[in-house]
């Protein structure tokens, strides 16, 4: 069972509600039914959701897969709070609760962590690595 997993996963699915319910919101303040509307804090919000969109789930798909093959809990619990961390920091700034250093922060442990699971995979699944 991946149990590390199933946690950070219950972790973005309450991350992700609320930056739903923030775009939801959005869209009936500024009463916007599709797209942004030509509004900034709209835009922020799209992008604030669909940025977790784009990047959440291929490295839930990847934290899954490593723990599966046996991954230690350590790296697994380490890269999930990374993880969660970058995602809050990166929408702090979309939405305006932060500054730039935020994003850049979300975005760099973001990257990290695709490039860590994705070394960590192909060493597993080679051979390379035990």
């Amino acid at each position: 069972m991946i149990t590390i997993t199933m946690v950070f996963t219950g972790i973005f699915l309450l991350m992700h509600t609320a930056l739903s319910a923030t775009t939801s919101a959005h869209r009936a303040k500024f009463d916007v039914d599709y797209g942004d509307g030509g509004n900034l804090a709209m835009l922020k919000a799209i992008r604030a959701q669909g940025n977790f969109i784009e990047y959440v789930p291929i490295l839930l798909i990847a934290m899954g897969a490593s723990e599966y093959v046996g991954a230690a809990p350590w790296f697994l619990w380490t890269c999930g709070w990374v993880l969660v961390i970058a995602r809050i920091s990166h929408a702090a700034y979309m939405l305006g609760f932060a500054g730039k250093p935020a994003r850049l922060l979300g975005a760099g442990l973001t990257f990290l962590l695709m490039t860590v699971f994705g070394i960590y995979l192909i060493g597993r699944g080679t051979g390379l690595m035990a």
